[in-house]
Order: C-alpha cells, then structure tokens, then sequence
C-alpha cells in the first residue's frame, strides 16, 4: 500500500504519551518526560493563530509540574495525568491540522478543559497544603472520599472532552477565521473521505516487524472481513503502532474509535452516520459500514474493558478493515493478532535519543 500525502505536515512532531511513557526509566520518570512534552506542546502553540491555546496549554505545564510537587502521589495520579496530556495533544494537533479554520464548538470544548483544568489544580493545592501539618501523610489525604472523588471525577471529564473533540474534528470544523461565516457540516463532508486519526507521533521509531506483518495481513485478498488485535501492557505503544500503519497506507476512509467506554463508542458511530449523511445514531453508521464495499478501516483503540463486548459495535459484514488495541489478551480470538510488549534493543536506542532531544 502507498502512504497517503499528509495535507500539513508538521513542523514538530506530537509527543505521544504512550510512548513517552514506555521509555522513561525509571518508573518515576515518566512525570518528567511529561512535563517536558508539555512544554514542547505549549511552545508550537506559538504557530498556531488561535489566542486562547497557548493559554490552556501553559495550564497544563503548571497541573502537571504541580503533580511533580506532591511527590508520594505521583503514581495514584498517573492516569489523570496522561489523560490530560492526550487532550493536550490533541488539541494541538487539530488547530494545526486547521490553521485557518476552526470551530465556535472547538473553542467552547478548550473553555470546558481550561475549566477542568483549574479545577484539579485547585484540587491539588488543597491537598498541598494540606499536607503539610501530616509528616508526609499525602497517600492518606489523597486516599480520602472527597479528594478521590473529586479526582475521579475530573478525570472521566476529560476523558470525555477527548471524544467530544473528536466529534467536533469530524462534524463541525467549517467556521473560517478569515471569512466568519458557518459552512454546514453535511456540505463540508458529503461524499468525502473521512479520517479522524490522529498522526503518529513524529519521535515514534521501529516495531518495523510488527508494521510489516500487518501490511502483509491487510494486503491479502481473502474476500472477509479482516480484523487485527494489538494486545499488551499498557504504554506498550499498541497505538502508535497502529497509527503508524494507518499513515503508511491507504484507505477509502479511516474511523478513530475511543473504545474505553460504550459511550465514546457510540457517540464516534454517532458521528460517522453524521459524517457521511446517512443518519444519526450508531446503527445507522453501522448500517453503512456493512452496505459500504470500499476499503474503510475503523480503529478500536483502548479496548481495555472487559465488560464492553466488542460485537455489538463490529459492522456484521464480509468486508472492510478494523484494528484493535488492548490491553486484554483474550481480544486475540477476534481475528489475527500480536503482542506489543517489549521493545527491541535498536527501537529502546533510537527512541531514548528522540526523547533527549525534545
């Protein structure tokens, strides 16, 4: 398969969390590379003629380097932590992606995170200082119902705002900065193609043994539908993997799935029937995917739940393309598979000298 032309290649690669996390040695390292990421994102924001990204983004380097104060809790505040850096990757990616559009909805949602986003630095100066008086008793404070709660909390916000960028990626990116005015989404995406796939992350290098297996898989003509499972622990780097594919090859359009939950699932179904005009609700996007006989490919990534069962979500049909990511190794039963566990020496090189060149 040939690699697709990108429309706007970037200037600087996207850190992928993931990624990162894989390769800071030691454990504790990974909130430093974080931080620096951060920084890194909140700089190129710099190029991005959008006033108020620069301003969320340098929140986020002040959460994060606030999360790095309150040192016996770093590992309880891991996955919040990355899930903040996605968004804040994400975001970034998208603006620059869109120099000269956006979205009155787009603006709205980097609102709600800047929201969020003082809102757990509120929370963790409050556990701060109250740490203080305990001798160190943080794990304590933190453990408490209201602190965990509120943690919690925030958390699955965010985590939604991802899905809901993505929603607004695909459906509503048509409001011209030079031009203000709203152009319809249905007008903007009719009979298009669609891909609301993030890129790779610039700094990703290797697993060139599980890239080649794949295209050899996706090339085969087997006349059913293919489907690919990439399991393993997680920051394994199952996504970029996948990612990485996605970019070297080609398809007639190409679905990110946020799968940690049903309804991200569902609200990303949702907007492939807006997209293509077909409807609004996950079966009408299913009920297109199975009476659509083109190369399309949907990716399921973070298919970690066990309570999710994948089939209700997978088109019933003999063609198209889905990969999946997860931390579960008996999603291996969905069709051919591998595991993405430990690097190989040469990737381990290259991407620690990456990561020390950010």
């Amino acid at each position: 398969m040939s690699a697709p032309t990108s429309p706007n290649p970037r200037a600087a690669g996207s850190p992928d969390i993931s990624m990162l996390r894989s390769v800071a040695e030691p454990e504790s390292g990974w909130l430093g590379v974080s931080i620096q990421t951060a920084k890194t994102l909140k700089e190129s924001a710099e190029l991005v003629p959008v006033p108020y990204v620069k301003g969320v983004l340098g929140i986020v380097v002040v959460v994060l380097e606030t999360v790095e104060k309150i040192q016996k809790n770093q590992e309880d505040l891991k996955d919040l932590c990355e899930s903040i850096l996605r968004v804040a990757t994400f975001l970034r990616d998208q603006l620059e992606d869109h120099k000269d559009t956006t979205s009155p909805k787009f603006k709205k949602l980097c609102e709600e995170f800047e929201k969020h986003l003082r809102g757990v630095l509120s929370t963790l100066e409050k556990l701060q200082k109250k740490s203080r008086g305990f001798r160190g008793r943080v794990k304590e404070l933190f453990k408490s119902s209201s602190t965990a709660s509120k943690i919690a909390s925030y958390q699955k916000s965010i985590q939604q705002l991802q899905s809901d960028f993505q929603f607004v990626t695909i459906v509503d990116m048509g409001f011209k900065l030079n031009e203000i005015k709203v152009l319809p989404a249905s007008a903007a995406l009719l009979g298009s193609r669609v891909n609301n796939c993030p890129l790779p992350s610039r700094i990703f290098q290797g697993r060139q043994a599980i890239l080649d297996k794949m295209h050899q898989f996706f090339n085969m003509d087997s006349g059913e539908q293919q489907i690919y499972v990439l399991y393993g622990l997680g920051g394994a780097g199952k996504t970029q993997v996948a990612l990485k594919f996605i970019k070297e090859s080609s398809f007639s359009d190409i679905f990110f799935v946020d799968t940690s939950k049903v309804e991200t699932i569902e609200m990303t179904l949702k907007s492939i029937a807006v997209s293509k005009s077909v409807g609004d609700s996950a079966q009408d996007a299913l009920r297109w995917l199975q009476s659509n006989p083109n190369k399309w490919l949907l990716l399921f990534d973070n298919a970690d739940d066990p309570n999710i069962n994948l089939n209700d979500f997978l088109p019933k049909c003999s063609h198209g393309n889905i990969i999946i990511t997860s931390r579960n190794p008996e999603l291996r039963k969905y069709g051919a598979h591998t595991s993405v566990s430990e690097m190989e020496e040469a990737d381990a090189t290259t991407r620690g000298n990456d990561v020390t060149d950010l």
